[in-house]
């Protein structure tokens, strides 16, 4: 009989599990309840293989809805935050998500934002921390700092309705660049994530390959761009540089021009980035400033810009104006009746090019109009441009990263404050590690205008210089961007409870990397580029040993509700403004016009959300479990139908009958039988052991669990198949009793009512008597290869003549008989009297008989006879 390791039995190796931690809005959505029943599945299996899980949870608690909240209803963002947490974490445990609370960190908790507050010391200590002038979106009326997601499609404050105005405020930013490099070359390293989030970190990042190149200006300064094509150099006819260059601008603009290019300036910075950029595409507005760059190579002299289409902050915010072999330079120059000069020409057609209406933007091309480098192709003719302009002194190779310094300061309230001091003579001054956290003040109004609401705490915000002599400051009156805070949560929960340090950073080695990190895709770039930087950054002070947290990244699908709407006017409807018509159409009840069914991400202004905790209440947690892990694959979206929930739930119910079933047929028998293990339960104990391998495969490395929640379907249909034939034998009675430790990570509650009743019989001397709840046995370890049955027999096929007239149990005594022809002579004995079809030969017309052992699984004797029989 197979020997079943019933009982967990350590693999002393470590599993951190981790889903994305949550915004406390104050309800989940299903988005949470997918993700949170893919981690916790995982999270049981592993626990139950042996490994030593890490599957916390907490909440990502700053955030400006807080602070909306305190504006809107009076309530401090605290309590209102704590309040939702409080709910949050009972709609959680009902749906019984097995997280280790007792290591559970809430950003917002002092305990918590001190280490986050310790982390921007130590980015500051070594330099990795700066403050500067940075654009941010300015409210004029309310005379407050707005979030991207504060300022509408049309520009609009979401509060105020005043046109949004672009200002300078000095910010604070973490050299995240610094890392470009590494997050970009380390990112093929990261086998098992998903091969999009690799390539969007990638396309982020933006390497760029080429050249800087310095101009020198009529008014005697210079300027430097630099070119991912250095090839182009000879075609150059302008030079463009970003309206927010204003140092740069401001040292050339002579006094003729300066009211126009001021007022051009200031148009611009009116408009949002969003809107800048839609403006940009379309219009290539740009205002010369009176002044020229010389041409380091032709000496000619070419105008300059301000153009709204430059970046600020790629490389010196300045380019190089190439109007025919760049489209948007092309199109640039022929708005402002700038000179196009061809350098490049396709290999396969040298004939002359139109200069004025036409652009040849490949990168495949023999040089022109380039002095010594005409004729020479653009990948030979590269390399010796940039060596001659290194030579001449105006220019060198360079690469550039489109990634951007990492902005972190918030003019706001609800965040981790800025651990500086600002003192009028030592200047910015880091608060002082015995004095954090820097916690926030509790008595503030909050009104939503004028400066943050720290600014106006002046108790809080006047201290003294930590360089003891007692000259008067200011702290900081920002607070860190929320991406802080989950940069580095994951460390954390390695150590949550030390008051002494972020981690011990023994501990946090041994249970880092997180194994497995589940969350959705559209954190791909910012959130998880971010923590790669800050663990890097951990890593290079040598907190951390390895280069990456996450080894391996599932991105769940989003899921989506069916909602209706009409196509003309875009309106969604509610259920109560609907109605099915006699040719079940869903029609405007009032109107009777038809509208349109679409899938879309569940949304409270689209109607179509689903609430966790009515469908947990109608069906129960197991019965919701079940559907979202079968309904699509983990990275699909996730259409919700309530009406194949019912499948999952009639599911349950056969598998608690056959449960039933077996205790019933357990209180009528004495024992399980031991005397047929026959081929029926061979072939039953391969199916079931081979859907338990598939299952185990499927969590653990295939990721595959609408196939394992299929697959435990079919290891129902198989104890319902075999019930009757072999219900009373130990290979069924032990296939029921793996059953509750198989579904335990997917139905915690079935599965634990389950192995109450399927052990009920079991002497108090089995093994799983040793343990009070399924979640503590062992996930079965089996597979088909393991089957060692002790049979007592073995099926015998019998034909006449080739052709199969019966079939019988031989004893497997018969077939253990060394000497092959009294084996035989023994065999056909015992068929003549036991089978039908044998016994109905005469002896007289059997001409030959023909013995078949070499079959694995059957015996097969052939009886060769007169016709006539």
């Amino acid at each position: 009989m197979t020997m079943y390791q019933f009982l967990r039995k350590s693999v002393h190796q470590k599993k951190y599990i981790l889903s994305m931690f949550p915004y406390p809005s104050g309800n989940l959505h299903m988005g949470h309840v997918r993700v949170y029943t893919i981690s916790d599945l995982l999270a049981r299996t592993h626990k139950m293989l042996g490994y030593n899980v890490i599957h916390p949870f907490g909440f990502d608690a700053f955030g400006l809805p807080a602070e909306n909240a305190a504006i809107e209803r009076g309530i401090s963002p605290a309590d209102w935050t704590y309040k939702n947490i409080a709910h949050m974490k009972e709609q959680i445990k009902a749906l019984d998500f097995d997280f280790d609370w007792d290591r559970e960190v809430i950003t917002c908790n002092p305990e918590y934002y001190k280490w986050t507050q310790w982390l921007f010391l130590q980015l500051y200590s070594k330099g990795l921390a700066y403050q500067q002038e940075a654009l941010v979106n300015w409210d004029p009326i309310d005379q407050t700092v707005l979030a991207n997601e504060q300022v509408d499609s049309q520009g609009r404050s979401w509060r105020s309705g005043a046109l949004v105005e672009r200002k300078k405020l000095r910010q604070w930013f973490f050299k995240i660049r610094e890392f470009a490099h590494e997050l970009l070359t380390d990112a093929d390293t990261l086998e098992n994530w998903p091969l999009n989030v690799r390539t969007m970190q990638k396309q982020w990042i933006g390497k760029s390959e080429g050249a800087e190149f310095t101009f020198k200006t009529t008014c005697g300064n210079s300027l430097t761009v630099f070119t991912t094509r250095p090839d182009t150099i000879y075609g150059v006819t302008y030079i463009a540089v970003a309206p927010e260059n204003d140092q740069l601008i401001s040292s050339m603009v002579p006094e003729s021009r300066k009211s126009e290019v001021d007022a051009f300036i200031k148009r611009l910075s009116s408009l949002t980035s969003v809107k800048r950029n839609e403006t940009a595409a379309d219009s290539k507005e740009g205002c010369y400033i009176g002044v020229d760059a010389i041409h380091p190579i032709t000496k000619e002299a070419i105008p300059i810009y301000v153009a709204d289409y430059v970046i600020s902050d790629f490389a010196e915010g300045c380019v190089m104006g190439v109007p025919a072999h760049d489209s948007r330079d092309f199109e640039f120059a022929q708005k402002h009746s700038i000179p196009i000069k061809h350098v490049i020409k396709p290999q396969d057609n040298l004939d002359d090019v139109d200069d004025n209406n036409s652009c040849y933007s490949d990168k495949n091309g023999i040089l022109i109009n380039s002095d010594k480098f005409n004729g020479m192709k653009i990948e030979e003719a590269t390399p010796k441009i940039i060596q001659d302009a290194e030579k001449e002194g105006f220019g060198k190779p360079s690469v550039q990263y489109r990634l951007r310094d990492w902005l972190v300061s918030r003019q706001r309230y609800w965040g981790a404050p800025i651990p500086i001091i600002h003192c009028p003579q030592c200047g910015p001054v880091p608060v002082p590690e015995k004095d954090l956290p820097v916690a926030l003040p509790t008595n503030i109004e909050f009104t939503g205008k004028g400066p943050s609401p720290l600014a106006k705490a002046t108790e809080w915000m006047n201290v003294k210089c930590p360089c003891g002599k007692g000259v008067d400051c200011t702290r900081d009156t920002d607070t860190m961007d929320t991406f802080v805070d989950s940069s580095w949560y994951f460390h954390r929960y390695t150590d949550a409870r030390n008051d002494k340090e972020a981690f011990n950073v023994e501990k946090a080695n041994k249970e880092m990397n997180v194994d497995i990190y589940i969350g959705g895709i559209e954190h791909a770039i910012l959130h998880l580029l971010y923590s790669r930087f800050i663990h890097k950054f951990l890593h290079r002070e040598g907190f951390m040993k390895d280069r990456e947290p996450f080894n391996t990244l599932l991105t769940q699908g989003m899921v989506q509700g069916e909602t209706f709407k009409d196509l003309e006017t875009n309106k969604y409807y509610k259920q109560e403004e609907m109605e099915r018509n006699e040719d079940g159409i869903m029609v405007d009840k009032i109107t009777k016009k038809p509208l349109t069914s679409v899938w879309e991400k569940m949304s409270k202004s689209k109607y179509n959300g689903v609430d966790p905790e009515a469908v947990t209440k109608e069906f129960g947690s197991d019965t919701v479990r079940l559907y979202i892990l079968f309904k699509a694959p983990y990275d699909k979206e996730l259409m919700w139908e309530q009406n194949q929930i019912l499948g999952q739930e009639r599911f349950l119910a056969r598998m608690e009958n056959l449960v039933n079933n077996f205790a019933i047929l357990k209180q009528n028998a004495q024992k399980s039988e031991e005397t047929s293990s026959s081929d029926e339960e061979f072939k039953f104990l391969k199916e079931i052991y081979t859907l338990i391998e598939q299952i185990r495969e499927g969590i653990t490395s295939r990721f595959t669990f609408n196939v394992c929640v299929s697959n435990l379907h079919k290891y129902g249909i198989a104890l319902q198949e075999y019930e009757e034939k072999i219900g009373n034998t130990k290979s069924y009675e032990d296939a029921m009793l793996l059953l509750p430790s198989v579904m335990a990570p997917f139905t915690p509650r079935f599965a634990e009512k389950a192995f109450k009743i399927v052990t009920a019989h079991l002497p108090s001397t089995h093994p799983l008597k040793q343990v009070t709840s399924v979640h503590e046995t062992a996930f079965p370890n089996v597979s088909p290869s393991n089957i060692q049955l002790e049979k007592k027999t073995q099926l015998c096929v019998i034909q006449v003549n080739g052709k199969r007239k019966d079939e019988i149990q031989l004893p497997i005594s018969l077939l253990q008989i060394d000497n092959s022809s009294e084996r035989q002579s023994e065999i056909e004995s015992f068929l003549s009297q036991q089978s039908k079809a044998v016994m109905k030969l005469s002896q007289t017309s059997i001409k030959k008989v023909i013995h078949v052992d070499k079959m694995k699984h059957q015996y097969v004797i052939n009886y060769i006879v007169s016709t006539d029989e």
